[in-house]
C-alpha cells in the first residue's frame, strides 16, 4: 500500500500576529479568531490587498457595497472596527492611515501565506478529506459529499467487492481490512474532534449582541435621562420642553401607546431611575431650588405622590437584588478621598464600602450585581504619567477592588450588568474618540467589543431587563455650525459653516486672531482637530494634525500662537502651535491640564489642572518652564481679562457642582475678589468670555443665551439678539466689532436594542 499527499492552498495574509484567511473568511490573532463584521471583513480585504497604496472611498463602496447607496459614515463605522480588533490608533497607526478626504491605506507589514488543505490518497482510491465548516457538523458534510459524488462512491463500493479469484484470498485480507477501516475510522474521530475543538474556539471568541435590532422609543429630540423596568414593559424617561428649561417625568409603554406623566413640569431635574423588582415604583434623584445637593425619592408608578427617602443624594445611586439598600459614590475633595457609599433605604447611617485617593477617583456607574456579591464602577486609573478611566469591580463582602479593563478610556459614562452576570454594558469614550459608544465587557477574563459601532454618541441612561434580551439607550446627535454677525445686531448674524452632523464645528472651542480670522475645533472622520477660516468661512485651513482630541483654542495677542488642550502625549496637556508653520510644542506635563486661556500680552497661559472638571489653578510661561499654583480652591474655564490683571472661572469652594459661582481672582494668585451668584441653568463650559471692553464677564446658558454679569455688581442681562437656540462657543473680534458664535441643537431619544443573546 502506497499513501500519497496533496495540498491545494487558500488564499490568506500575515501581518505580525494576524492572520487574514479569505478562503475561510476568518480573521485570527495567535491562532485565535477574531470577531469581525462581515463589512468590516470585507473592507479589511480590501486594504491589505492594496499594500499600501491608497484605496480610494470609492473604491471601497464600491467594493464592500456594490450597487447600494449609503452614508459615508459607514466607511468610518467600519474603519473604527477594524482599528479596534487590531488594537491600532488613528493618532499613531500601525496598519490603517487615514487619508482626510480621499480615503485609507494599510501599511502594515505583509508576508503572503496559504492554509493548507490536505487530502489523503490511499492505494490510489481517494477518500477526500471531509471538510467541517464552522457552522456545520461532520454529517452534514459527508452527506454532502455523497450527494454531490455519486460516482465515486459507487466505484468505491464496486473495487472493495472482491472477485472470484480474489474469494480464496477472502480470510487473509480480511484482517488487514479490519485494520485499514479502523485507521480510517480513527482519522475521521481526530478530524472530527478537531473540528469540535474549532467550534468551541471559535464559539468561545464569540460575543453576544451579533444580531442586535433598534426600536427607537421617542421622537421628543430632548430626553437626558431614562431606564428600562425590569420586565422589559415600561420605561421612565426625563423630559425637557423646547420652550423652555422645566423637565417633568414621564412613563411610557415599551410597545406603544401614550406616555403618562408621573411629574409636572417644574425648575428640577430628574436623574438615576430605577424601577421597583415588581415595577410598581420607581425611585429617582431630584435636584431643585428645594434640594440642591440632591435627594432621593419614590414615587408609584401608576399614580400616587413622590415621597422622599433621602437628602444630600446628588450621584447616581445602584441598588441591591433586593431593593433594601443602595450605593454611591460620594466626592469628598476637601478630604482628598473618593469613596462608595452603601444605605439602607429604611434610614440608619451610611457606611463605607471603599475609599480611594480623589486623584484616583470613583467616577461613573456603580452598578450592583444581581448575585449582590460585587459592584462594578468606573474609575481613574494611573499608569505612569498616563491617565486613563477604567471598569473596577469591588466585592461587597469585604470591599476588595480589582481592576477589570485596561483599555484607556477617556470617559466612562455609566455602567450596567446582563442579569445572568457574565457580562456588563457600559457607555464609555475611548481616548482621540469624537463620541461615547456602547461596549459589552466579558467579567471572566476583561474581553470586550463595541456593541454600537455608529456615527451616534451615547448619553447616560443604561438598563438592561431580566430576561436579558434587552437593553435600553440614549443616542445622540449634536449639529453645530458658526455664525458671525456685528456686535451689536447679534440677530443679523450669518451662518458660515455648512458642516453636517458629526463635524460639529466650534462646539468645543473657538477664538478670534487678531488678523480677524476664527480658529476653531471641528471634527474630520472622528478626529477633532483645530482648523482656520476668514470671517465669512472662507480659506478653511487645518492648523493641528488628525489623530488626537484637539480643542479649545485660544490666541495669543500677536497672532502668532495658538493654545490648545490636547492628548496628543498619551494624556491631556496644555499644547502650542505656530499658525503659520507649525512647530507643536507642550507646555505642561503631568497629565490632566486643560482649559487654557493665554494672557493678552500673551506671556502667561492660565489653566485648570485636575481630574474632573474642576481643579487648581495654574499659571505656566507661554515659553514652558515650570508651572505655579494660583489658588486653593476648585476652578474651572479661565479666563484672563483685557488687561491682564484678573482671571474669570468657574468656582467652588469645596468642588461641589451644586455650589458653583462666577468668581474673579488676580493672576498672580490668591483668594477670589469678587464671588457672583450664577443661575442654575449656568454653563462654564467652553463658555467664560470677558466683554471687549473689560467691564463684564459673560458665560452660557445650559439651555439656550449668553448671560452677561458686570463687575460692579447688579442684575443679570441676557446678551440681545441670539436666537432661542443652545449657544456653544463665542467671543468677541479683537476690535470688539464683531461677535462670532457656534449653535446648534441636540437629538437626543430613547432606543431599545433588542436580540441580545
Amino acid at each position: 500500500m502506497r499513501m500519497e499527499t496533496s495540498r491545494p492552498k487558500a488564499k490568506a495574509y500575515k501581518f505580525d500576529n494576524f492572520l487574514l484567511d479569505v478562503g475561510n473568511r476568518e480573521l485570527l490573532r495567535d491562532s485565535v479568531p477574531v470577531a469581525l463584521s462581515g463589512k468590516a471583513f470585507d473592507m479589511l480585504v480590501a486594504l491589505v490587498e492594496g499594500r499600501g497604496q491608497l484605496i480610494s472611498k470609492d473604491e471601497l463602496f464600491s467594493r464592500v457595497w456594490p450597487n447600494q447607496i449609503v452614508e459615508e459614515s459607514n466607511l468610518t463605522v467600519q474603519v473604527s472596527a477594524i482599528r479596534k480588533v487590531l488594537g491600532d490608533r488613528s493618532g499613531s497607526p500601525r496598519y490603517l492611515v487615514t487619508i482626510p478626504g480621499h480615503g485609507y491605506k494599510f501599511i502594515g507589514s505583509i508576508a503572503d501565506f496559504h492554509v493548507e488543505e490536505e487530502e489523503t490518497v490511499i492505494e490510489h482510491h481517494s477518500l477526500s478529506r471531509v471538510t467541517i465548516e464552522t457552522e456545520g457538523m461532520v454529517s452534514d458534510a459527508i452527506d454532502r459529499f455523497v450527494l454531490t459524488h455519486p460516482e465515486q462512491i459507487i466505484a468505491r463500493r464496486e473495487s472493495l467487492l472482491p472477485t472470484q479469484s480474489e474469494q480464496h484470498r477472502s480470510l487473509r485480507v480480511s484482517f488487514a481490512s479490519r485494520w485499514l477501516f479502523l485507521v480510517i475510522g480513527l482519522m475521521v474521530l481526530v478530524t472530527a474532534g478537531f473540528v469540535f475543538y474549532r467550534q468551541v474556539r471559535s464559539s468561545a471568541a464569540v460575543f453576544p449582541f451579533e444580531s442586535i435590532g433598534f426600536k427607537r422609543l421617542t421622537n421628543s429630540r430632548t430626553v437626558r435621562d431614562a431606564v428600562l423596568s425590569p420586565d422589559g414593559k415600561l420605561f421612565a424617561y426625563e423630559y425637557t420642553a423646547n420652550e423652555g428649561w422645566q423637565r417633568s417625568l414621564w412613563l411610557g409603554h415599551v410597545d406603544g401607546g401614550e406616555s403618562i406623566q408621573l411629574i409636572p413640569p417644574a425648575a428640577a431635574t430628574y436623574s438615576s431611575m430605577t424601577f421597583s423588582r415588581d415595577s410598581g415604583s420607581l425611585y429617582f434623584i431630584v435636584s431643585n431650588q428645594d434640594h440642591p445637593s440632591g435627594a432621593l425619592f419614590r414615587i408609584p408608578v401608576f399614580g400616587g405622590v413622590a415621597e422622599k427617602l433621602r437628602d444630600n443624594i446628588n450621584n447616581r445611586v445602584s441598588f441591591s437584588p433586593d431593593m433594601k439598600r443602595f450605593v454611591y459614590v460620594k466626592d469628598e475633595r476637601n478630604q482628598g478621598r473618593s469613596s462608595l457609599m452603601i444605605e439602607n433605604i429604611s434610614n440608619g447611617p451610611a457606611t463605607t464600602l471603599v475609599t480611594r485617593p480623589v486623584e484616583l477617583a470613583f467616577l461613573s456607574g456603580p452598578a450592583w450585581s444581581m448575585d449582590g456579591g460585587k459592584i462594578a464602577v468606573g474609575a481613574i486609573n494611573q499608569s505612569g504619567s498616563a491617565t486613563s478611566r477604567e471598569v473596577f469591580l469591588v466585592s461587597v463582602a469585604d470591599g476588595r477592588i480589582v481592576q477589570l479593563t485596561n483599555h484607556h478610556f477617556g470617559m466612562i459614562r455609566n455602567i450596567a450588568w446582563l442579569k445572568d452576570g457574565s457580562g456588563l454594558v457600559m457607555v464609555a469614550k475611548e481616548d482621540s474618540a469624537a463620541n461615547a459608544q456602547l461596549w459589552y465587557l466579558s467579567v471572566a477574563d476583561g474581553a470586550m467589543h463595541t456593541i454600537s459601532p455608529d456615527s451616534y454618541d451615547y448619553g447616560v441612561a443604561l438598563s438592561t431587563s431580566d430576561d436579558g434580551n434587552t437593553l435600553l439607550a440614549l443616542q445622540t446627535q449634536t449639529l453645530a455650525n458658526i455664525w458671525v454677525g456685528p456686535a451689536d445686531h447679534l440677530d443679523q448674524a450669518k451662518r458660515v459653516t455648512s458642516g453636517s452632523i458629526g463635524r460639529r464645528e466650534g462646539l468645543y472651542g473657538l477664538d478670534w486672531t487678531p488678523d480677524d480670522q476664527i480658529a476653531f475645533a471641528a471634527f474630520e472622520d472622528r478626529n477633532e482637530m483645530l482648523w482656520e477660516m476668514a470671517a465669512d468661512g472662507s480659506n478653511q485651513k487645518q492648523l493641528t494634525p488628525a489623530g488626537h482630541v484637539d480643542e479649545n483654542p485660544s490666541v495669543t495677542a500677536d497672532g502668532r500662537y495658538l493654545v490648545f488642550e490636547s492628548d496628543r502625549s498619551g494624556s491631556t496637556e496644555i499644547w502650542r502651535v505656530d499658525r503659520v508653520g507649525g512647530n507643536l510644542q507642550q507646555l505642561t506635563n503631568g497629565g490632566n491640564n486643560k482649559q487654557p486661556g493665554v494672557s493678552p500680552a500673551g506671556k502667561w497661559v492660565v489653566y485648570v489642572s485636575s481630574q474632573q472638571a474642576l481643579g487648581p489653578l495654574w499659571r505656566v510661561s507661554l515659553l514652558g518652564g515650570e508651572p505655579t499654583r494660583l489658588n486653593e480652591g476648585q476652578t474651572g474655564w479661565p479666563r484672563v481679562s483685557p488687561d491682564g490683571k484678573l482671571v474669570a472661572c468657574a468656582f467652588s469652594p469645596r468642588g461641589e457642582s451644586s455650589e458653583v459661582s462666577l468668581a474673579i481672582l488676580p493672576i498672580d494668585g490668591g483668594k477670589p475678589i469678587h464671588v457672583f451668584k450664577v443661575p442654575s441653568t449656568a454653563n462654564f463650559r467652553y463658555g467664560v468670555r470677558w466683554t471687549p471692553d473689560g467691564l463684564a464677564i459673560t458665560y452660557r446658558d445650559w439651555f439656550n443665551g449668553i448671560w452677561r454679569q458686570s463687575l460692579v455688581g447688579g442684575d443679570l442681562q441676557r446678551l440681545p439678539g441670539l436666537p432661542a437656540e443652545k449657544i456653544f462657543s463665542y467671543g468677541w473680534s479683537r476690535d470688539g466689532k464683531e461677535f462670532a458664535f457656534s449653535r446648534g441643537s441636540e437629538i437626543r431619544d430613547i432606543v431599545l436594542i433588542q436580540n441580545l443573546k
